[in-house]
């Protein structure tokens, strides 16, 4: 009796100590997950070219894609021709692959066509492609990333979520005043 009262002693000792890991170790996964939805919380939001390089979260993904991408010539040269015309409003998420492939991509084009960064406003959505402030509401957002041109304040096209070509085509037909249509318009 004494020694079956140690045993079961023991072993309630033994599986305490094992529920106790498992409770500390579910709640190390469950921090990671809060850290990751504060990640994306912050950000949410207007941000610039300087805060995606600056940015540890970013900058794994986004340095190194603006600065292998090399759009094509022709394109470039219409680009370059068309799109000083132009505001965009980019919206992206910071977990999105889509927007880890384009959105270096488009920061690229930008800048080796001239454009002048002032006109273009970037805004981050968190996984469920909102905003604090709700400004994807105002643009109808339902993928990201997205780029909207505007020509003298009026929405003139825009680039959903990827290319029907490539992402430097697809904006020369837009600021050339092509027809293009965007990926998810069939």
């Amino acid at each position: 009796m004494k020694r079956t009262s140690i045993l079961a002693l023991i072993s309630f000792f033994i599986l305490s100590s094992l529920n106790f890991q498992m409770n500390a170790q579910e709640k190390t996964n469950q921090q990671k997950t809060k850290e990751n939805r504060t990640i994306d919380a912050r950000y949410t939001g207007e941000l610039n070219q300087q805060d995606l390089i600056n940015s540890p979260y970013t900058s794994r993904w986004f340095e190194p894609r603006f600065k292998s991408y090399h759009p094509d010539k022709t394109s470039m040269q219409t680009i370059e021709n068309n799109i000083h015309d132009y505001e965009l409003v980019m919206f992206m998420g910071a977990w999105c692959p889509d927007s880890h492939r384009e959105v270096p991509r488009v920061f690229k084009i930008l800048e080796d066509s001239g454009y002048d960064m002032d006109k273009l406003k970037v805004y981050t959505l968190n996984t469920r492609k909102q905003s604090a402030d709700k400004t994807e509401q105002e643009y109808g957002i339902t993928n990201v990333p997205t780029v909207i041109f505007f020509k003298d304040g009026k929405e003139v096209n825009r680039f959903v979520e990827r290319p029907r070509e490539t992402i430097a085509k697809d904006f020369a037909k837009i600021v050339s005043g092509e027809d293009y249509r965007h990926f998810h318009l069939r």
